[in-house]
């Protein structure tokens, strides 16, 4: 009897093992929606054709020095740290996608990264051209 359990649980432990090779070792495809996908995601559209640094050179041209502003549980600029002071001298004007701490779905959650990413890029390019620029700029 002791061997017919010694052999009974070393089959379990085989199976056991053999199943998490099968099942667990499977490579996961990208989900269809990956990084470079379209956003579809109402209100995000814009983001397709985003690019920071042209947006930042177009409202410098209009002379527009606002840094970005995102609104989660409370307002932030999103790579500048709040009390900077060109953050205060210049202001800011909010990105309008609403909320950034939740998301509706995974295409939701997508297109808030993608904007938080524009708003970092956007805002870490301004406050370099800021403190690059003459002190009157």
């Amino acid at each position: 009897m002791l061997v017919r359990r010694l052999v009974i649980v070393p089959r379990h432990i085989l199976l056991l093992l053999l199943s998490c090779l099968a099942f667990g070792c499977h490579k996961a495809e990208p989900p269809a929606s990956s990084a470079n996908a379209r956003i579809a995601h109402p209100g995000f559209e814009w983001l397709n054709d985003a690019d920071p640094e042209r947006d930042l050179d177009a409202a410098l041209a209009r002379g527009d020095r606002r840094f970005i502003q995102c609104m989660g549980v409370g307002a932030y600029t999103p790579r500048v740290d709040h009390s900077e002071p060109l953050v205060k001298q210049r202001g800011v004007r909010p990105l309008g996608i609403g909320a950034t701490d939740y998301s509706e779905n995974e295409e939701h959650y997508r297109a808030i990264q993608k904007a938080l990413d524009y708003a970092q890029e956007y805002n870490t390019l301004l406050l370099q051209k800021l403190k690059d620029a003459k002190p009157d700029a």
